[in-house]
């Protein structure tokens, strides 16, 4: 599966004409009815007034697990999706990604404050019994190969509180609402049971169960030619490596770093209809979970080969919530295939790592800003006035005299005329 080399020169009714007329989608294309979008918002949030649209757009293709994806991610950010596409292509070069998927896991807990030893042992020794009666909460998900994973009780000293942690496999939903459901029976049938109710039930957004791994490995004459870098291949390799190792040991560099794995991540989740703010803090939880806050892409030479690898949780789901309710969440998991939520999982992480080794290949060589600026001068060309096929020429003459000042693009709209 390839795009037309023309495709990111294309306007947009243009793109979504080929996108249609190539099959890469069975869904219409989103955006089409404002009214519909209205009353979507209305029965989403409380008090909506509007919807905050943000840019939909596709990477190139990158491979992942031998498939090549047209990733669909939603930013407001100019060089997010291009990064993507770029890191992606590099990669592919040399086989593209391979994944380890997590299991769809999502944990929960009950807490008992200043429970007496007797206490503790009664909603031990009743745990098994409140299980089974709650059992057919449970009975969908069984049916779909999930459930009950496990159990566990345990004391917290400080504050004086026990715990009983449950865990679920949720299969391709999120999960949320059938975890905190099974939570408040099960607290119901403990008061029964032993005699001592729950003070919190609710399920948590540490997800260590869920944690996936991304990797890549590509010749480092490649990534020279490719880039057509002055710098030796060697030079470039030992770089990326040090950039990935500073962010490993000082969580200054490692936030940033970080920041650019999620500008893949977060975007894919947006596009899809995912719940951005669990996934964004169980990542962060997860990089800061050895008591210091690290990078969770590192990169090595070995031989005359690069590899990167990530390792983090990535909650994301292929069912419920928001998924498939708006129509760009429709074209998004479409266009990606309609995949499980470990397929799903597979593609952030690889997206991810895509995403932060083309901000440390950008950073080795060339510099960060001159990509950036070059993808950023279409905004300008639009604040100065340029409209339909003149913002492209305008930024076109930004970036050939490396001046980024609007009223550089003012000047030059005046020169080179206004498109009716």
């Amino acid at each position: 599966m390839g795009l037309s080399p023309r495709f990111s020169r294309m306007s947009v009714p243009e793109k979504r004409e080929y996108l249609l007329n190539n099959q890469f989608t069975r869904s219409s294309l989103p955006g089409n009815n404002d009214e519909d979008y209205l009353w979507i918002c209305d029965v989403m949030v409380e008090n909506a007034v509007g919807y905050a649209g943000l840019p939909l757009g596709i990477t190139a293709p990158i491979r992942i697990d031998g498939q090549d994806y047209l990733v669909p991610m939603a930013t407001e950010e100019a060089s997010v999706i291009a990064a993507a596409s770029y890191g992606g292509k590099m990669a592919s070069l040399d086989g593209g990604f391979v994944t380890s998927p997590p299991q769809p896991l999502i944990k929960g807990h009950l807490y008992y404050a200043n429970t007496t030893l007797s206490q503790a042992e009664k909603l031990m020794n009743a745990v098994t019994i409140a299980i089974d009666k709650a059992s057919p909460m449970l009975s969908s998900m069984q049916k779909r190969g999930g459930g009950l994973e496990s159990w566990d009780f345990f004391y917290l000293k400080n504050p004086d509180c026990h715990v009983i942690e449950i865990t679920l496999n949720v299969c391709d939903s999120m999960g949320a609402n059938l975890m905190n459901s099974y939570l408040e029976k099960l607290s119901d049938m403990l008061l029964e049971l032993s005699g001592k109710k729950a003070d919190i039930a609710i399920l948590s957004n540490e997800a260590s169960c869920r944690t996936g791994k991304a990797e890549f490995r590509i010749s480092l004459d490649k990534i020279k030619r490719a880039g057509r870098y002055d710098m030796s291949a060697e030079e470039i390799g030992k770089k990326l490596v040090f950039l990935s190792e500073v962010a490993e040991h000082f969580p200054p560099r490692a936030v940033t770093h970080n920041k650019g794995i999620m500008n893949g991540i977060t975007a894919l989740a947006l596009a899809t209809g995912n719940d951005t703010r669990a996934i964004e803090a169980s990542v962060h939880s997860y990089a800061c979970s050895s008591g210091v806050y690290k990078g969770l892409a590192t990169y090595k030479i070995e031989k005359d080969f690069l590899t990167g690898h990530i390792k983090a949780p990535v909650p994301f789901a292929a069912i419920g919530g928001s998924i498939a309710f708006t129509d760009y969440s429709r074209f998004s998991m479409d266009i990606l295939g309609n995949p499980s939520s470990r397929q799903l999982a597979s593609i952030a992480l690889a997206l991810g790592l895509a995403q932060n080794f083309a901000a440390l290949l950008a950073l080795s060589t060339r510099g960060i800003q001159a990509g950036h600026m070059k993808l950023h001068a279409k905004k300008i060309a639009y604040q100065a006035g340029a409209r339909g096929r003149q913002i492209q020429t305008i930024a076109d003459l930004l970036n050939k005299e490396k001046n980024y000042k609007q009223e550089f693009a003012e000047e030059l709209l005046k020169t080179n005329g206004k498109d009716d």
